[in-house]
């Protein structure tokens, strides 16, 4: 019994041990624990006020940026604006400097015809007792007549008001066949038919729609005249009627060398007069075709194909109205320039 209970004694001693032993571990890794956690603890902390600092800074940011976004959408609109006011303004003056234009063109050309009208009539004074002197027969021409005394037309037709036309020669548009232009040209060889239309009245329509009124075939032949444009698309009307080739016709608008005077003729490819004595300033050559002048505007008692004076020694042929191309920019062939045809 006393080895057993020497042994218990010692198996007591070493559990006690044990135990202390393990108290005091667990004492001093508490120690160590509770000393690590608080350094955690502290660091943790840190990061987190670290954290909150920034967040505050990236608070500050945001609402910074969103502060200058805002003012940059303010100031877009604001731009915008501006700008949109002054496409506006800009389209005002381009709009007004065209009106100023179109007016100054219109300006001009009724200064043009004015001064056209005035030298015509310079001109039919100096003349007036040389006209007994012309001779009734020219190399082109077998006879002159003039619209028979008391031949009385009414229109065929509601011409409208000068705004509803226009402001171009349109063959198609003004050059049309009426009852009146068959009569007017019935029985009439080639050149009766240009002295007629030579011996109607000179009208100027410098007054008339800004200088931009066309009269109808028709019309000219009722009101009895026209002006060089009326004139030369009475002349197309009639010798359509007589049946002459409208692809082998067509509306010359041509002007003085030194750009004063404008002027409508008849161009033709195959005039049914003798050529053979025309003057070459009447001919000319445009597209691969040889054209020759008619001036239904002229006096009476001069050749057909002779233009009025301010032409006979230069001009340009700055258009060519067809009937089957009938627009306003004319025949393609023609130079931009126009065509110069000169002694």
């Amino acid at each position: 019994m006393g080895i057993f209970d020497a042994l218990t004694g010692i198996a007591k001693a070493i559990g006690i041990g044990i135990l202390l032993w393990t108290l005091i571990v667990g004492l001093v890794c508490f120690g160590l624990g509770y000393q690590m956690s608080g350094r955690v603890i502290s660091v943790t902390e840190e990061y987190a006020s670290g954290v909150s600092s920034e967040n505050s800074d990236l608070h500050a940011q945001i609402l910074t940026i969103t502060g200058q976004y805002d003012q940059m959408k303010l100031d877009l609109e604001y731009y915008k604006k501006i700008s949109q006011d002054t496409t506006a303004r800009a389209d005002g003056l381009s709009a007004e400097n065209s009106e100023l234009r179109a007016r100054i063109l219109s300006l001009e050309w009724e200064r043009d015809n004015l001064k056209r009208d005035l030298d015509f009539e310079k001109f039919k004074a100096n003349t007036a007792n040389q006209t007994s002197n012309i001779s009734p027969v020219t190399p082109v021409q077998t006879e002159q007549i003039t619209t028979p005394a008391g031949a009385v037309y009414t229109p065929s037709f509601n011409y409208g008001t000068w705004s509803g036309r226009t402001t171009y020669p349109s063959i198609k548009s003004f050059a049309g066949v009426t009852a009146n232009v068959v009569a007017f040209s019935n029985g009439k060889t080639f050149e009766q038919l240009v002295n007629s239309i030579r011996s109607l009245q000179y009208i100027s329509h410098a007054n008339d729609n800004g200088n931009y009124a066309i009269q109808y075939a028709d019309e000219t032949i009722v009101k009895g005249g026209g002006d060089c444009t009326d004139k030369v698309l009475l002349l197309y009307a009639c010798l359509k009627a007589q049946g002459y080739d409208e692809d082998k016709m067509a509306v010359a608008s041509i002007s003085d060398c030194d750009g004063v005077y404008n002027h409508n003729v008849l161009a033709m490819e195959d005039p049914p007069f003798d050529t053979g004595g025309v003057d070459s300033q009447s001919v000319f050559v445009l597209g691969g075709r040889t054209w020759y002048v008619v001036d239904p505007t002229n006096w009476t008692g001069t050749p057909v194909w002779q233009m009025m004076d301010y032409y006979q020694d230069c001009y340009r042929v700055g258009n060519m109205h067809f009937y089957y191309t009938d627009t306003l920019g004319g025949w393609s062939e023609v130079p931009m320039h126009g065509l110069k045809v000169s002694r």
